[in-house]
C-alpha cells in the first residue's frame, strides 16, 4: 500500500489521534499539511518529528470552525501542492456535562467543533477532489455514533457524532452519483470508528490508529481498518 505522491490534510494533526493519522500518512509516502489552533511549540515538534522520519510536510494555524478559515485552509494546502487527495477531520471538542448544566455556548462550541468543521472543509475540498476525479474524506466519529447512542453527560458530543455519521452516508451518495461508473476508485468517504476508551487512553488510541497502516494491524477495529483500505484503494491512479 503506497501513497506516495498523493496530499493529506489532517485537521488536529499535531498531537493525538490526529498526530498518529498524520504518522501513518506519511509513513505510507503521503505528503502532509497538518491544522492546528493556537499550540504552535505541539506543531513545531510534531512537524520535526513527522520530517525526521522522512515525511514531507508543513504545519498550518487556522480554526476550522469558521468557514471562511476551513477554506481558506483547503486553498493554502492545494496551492503549496497542487492538489489534495486526503482529508482527515479530526477535530472534535469533548466535555463531560449534565444537559441541565451546560449553556448554550457549550453546545455550540462542540456542535461547531464536531459537525461544523468536518462541514466546513469537506464543503471546501470537494471541488479540487472532483477536479482531480480522486479524492478520500475521513470523518472520526465516535464508538457507538452509527446507532445514534446515548450516554449521560455528553448529549452534546453524541448528537454531533450521530449528525457526522449521517452527513457522511450522505456525502457518501453524492460524491458515487458525481464519478462516471468507470471511476469507481473516484471520491469516496469512508469514515473511522477510534477504539472505546476514555481521554485517559488517548495515547494508546493513536498508537493503535498509527499500527493501522499495515493490514495486520493489532488492535484496530473492524470499521477503522476498512476505512483505511478504502482509503488507499487505487493510490497509484492519478485521475
Amino acid at each position: 500500500m503506497s501513497l506516495r505522491q498523493r496530499v493529506a490534510l489532517v485537521t488536529g494533526g499535531t498531537r493525538g489521534i490526529g498526530k498518529g493519522i498524520a504518522a501513518a500518512l506519511g509513513r505510507e509516502g503521503a505528503r502532509l499539511a497538518i491544522a492546528y489552533r493556537s499550540n504552535k511549540a505541539a506543531a513545531q515538534n510534531t512537524l520535526r518529528e513527522l520530517q525526521a522520519s522522512g515525511a514531507e510536510g508543513f504545519a498550518i494555524e487556522t480554526d476550522v470552525t469558521e468557514p471562511s478559515k476551513a477554506t481558506f485552509l483547503v486553498e493554502t494546502v492545494a496551492e503549496r501542492y497542487g492538489r489534495l487527495d486526503i482529508l482527515v477531520n479530526n477535530v472534535g471538542e469533548f466535555r463531560w456535562r449534565l444537559l441541565a448544566e451546560s449553556s448554550l455556548e457549550e453546545w455550540e462550541e462542540i456542535l461547531d467543533s464536531n459537525l461544523l468543521s468536518v462541514l466546513y472543509v469537506s464543503k471546501a475540498a470537494l471541488p479540487t477532489m472532483r477536479r482531480q476525479r480522486w479524492g478520500r474524506i475521513i470523518n472520526l466519529g465516535a464508538v457507538g455514533a452509527e446507532r445514534a447512542f446515548g450516554q449521560a453527560k455528553i448529549s452534546a458530543y453524541a448528537a454531533a457524532k450521530a449528525a457526522v455519521v449521517a452527513f457522511s452516508r450522505s456525502l457518501a451518495i453524492e460524491g458515487a452519483s458525481a464519478m462516471p461508473a468507470s471511476r469507481s476508485d473516484g471520491l469516496r468517504r469512508p469514515r473511522m470508528w477510534p477504539r472505546p476508551s476514555s481521554s485517559l487512553l488517548r495515547r494508546k488510541r493513536t498508537t493503535s490508529l498509527a499500527r493501522c497502516s499495515t493490514s495486520a494491524a493489532d488492535g484496530c477495529s473492524r470499521e477503522l481498518r476498512s476505512a483505511w483500505r478504502g482509503m488507499c484503494r487505487a493510490s497509484s491512479s492519478e485521475g
